[in-house]
């Protein structure tokens, strides 16, 4: 989708119905193995495409001058795209 042009936003949307978590390093793991999403990809469409999505994306959604912080692209930047793996390990 990504490479035909599509704007991709991720969110947990946790509900008991249809998302079973609410863990923000889970999604983004499982859309860089099971989606192929690089790691720059998966921030992009975790903080400034999920706002663009909610038209938010003049307030926030990017550490620039004047914009509201949030912790979750910080935690999801910093914490997770060292920690993912590389390459095609998933062979199931």
């Amino acid at each position: 989708m990504i490479d035909a042009g599509c704007i991709v936003a991720l969110a947990t949307d946790f509900n008991p119905g249809s998302s079973f978590t609410a863990s923000v390093p889970l999604l983004f793991a499982l859309a860089c193995i099971y989606m192929k999403l690089t790691p720059e990809e998966a921030v992009t469409a975790f903080t400034i495409n999920s706002a663009a999505a909610l038209g938010r994306e003049g307030i926030t959604g990017s550490i620039d001058v004047g914009k509201q912080g949030g912790s979750g692209a910080v935690a999801v930047s910093v914490v997770q795209v060292s920690a993912l793996p590389r390459g095609n390990e998933y062979s199931g």
